[in-house]
């Protein structure tokens, strides 16, 4: 894979030697039941971070994988447990992203249900690449002290101010009793993802760049093309 992406970039600099470009690779597997295109196994994230760990070690350079990928062809238990593997593997291993998110059926299909939980779940490993901070502040010593043994921290003011910065807080993933699941009309990540994604597509489209951002824009393409010409 590597020896056929160098060829790529002797391709690309032989036409423009002050071209801009990087590394990429992606592993191929065949499904030995199906001899199709297998994106979510084990074995190809394996590959993902060979591929990512010979990038950064042995080159020396950053790489990013495609990773967040599925052999499921809808949303549920296959494709989520198959696009955590192949995303949170080759981040662990040193790549420095995963791709594209939303696509189902070895990325032949998009789902806009499946870019909803995507989003989720790269919420969620951004929340465990994070770790937590040590400081004076979030160890709160003062407010142990003040709270007791015998004391409520959710009822401090401290906890309030810190809560949202220091958790997770979801609105697809569930922690309720089963009384309070049981009455709910909607139940499950998959049926709420699709409410979400339903509410996000009868909005009206939002423009991507401010007016003040398509002039920036327009103002580099206009000095590009004075001082570049064709």
């Amino acid at each position: 894979g590597i020896a056929e992406t160098l060829a790529g970039l002797v391709l690309g600099y032989a036409v423009d030697e002050n071209a801009i470009m990087s590394i990429d690779f992606t592993g191929g597997y065949a499904d030995m039941g199906s001899l199709l295109f297998s994106t979510g196994s084990p074995d190809r994230n394996i590959m993902m971070g060979a591929w990512a760990q010979m990038i950064s070690t042995y080159y020396g350079i950053t790489s990013a994988v495609h990773g967040g990928k599925t052999n499921a062809c809808k949303p549920g238990f296959q494709a989520g447990i198959e696009k955590f593997q192949s995303a949170l593997f080759p981040l662990l291993c040193g790549a420095s992203g995963i791709g594209t998110i939303g696509q189902v059926e070895n990325f032949m299909t998009f789902s806009p249900v499946q870019l909803v939980l995507d989003c989720e779940l790269v919420r969620s490993m951004r929340r465990l690449f994070a770790g937590f901070e040590v400081t004076p502040e979030t160890l709160a010593l003062d407010v142990i002290k003040r709270v007791g043994p015998e004391g409520n921290f959710i009822s401090d003011s401290h906890t309030a101010d810190l809560f949202r910065d220091e958790f997770w807080l979801s609105n697809l993933t569930e922690c309720v009793s089963w009384d309070t699941y049981s009455a709910k009309k909607v139940h499950g990540m998959e049926a709420l993802a699709a409410e979400k994604a339903r509410e996000i597509i009868k909005k009206p489209l939002e423009p991507a760049l401010d007016d003040r951002q398509v002039t920036e824009i327009d103002n580099i393409v206009r000095h590009a093309e004075k001082h570049l010409g064709n």
